[in-house]
């Protein structure tokens, strides 16, 4: 099987992951761009020049209570 039909295939798996999360829960996606964003605004205060302090935050910081418990959950 070549490198790009199992990159293909997995990008497959991962969308249906995510479609499958999205039909259970309404705001999943807003959740997951909330943390997108704050992470990237943490990595982009790490660069040369950069003027912004960077936190000390946790990375589950941003997690409600009631997905910290389902990812817990397994």
């Amino acid at each position: 099987m070549t490198q790009q039909i199992r990159v293909a295939l997995l990008h497959i798996i991962d969308t249906s992951r995510l479609l499958e999360v999205l039909r259970d829960d309404d705001r999943a996606i807003v959740r997951a761009a909330s943390a997108a964003s704050k992470a990237a605004d943490y990595l982009l205060a790490f660069r040369p020049g950069s003027a912004e302090p960077v936190e000390a935050t946790r990375a589950t910081d941003h997690i409600l209570e009631s997905d910290r418990q389902a990812l817990c959950a397994g």
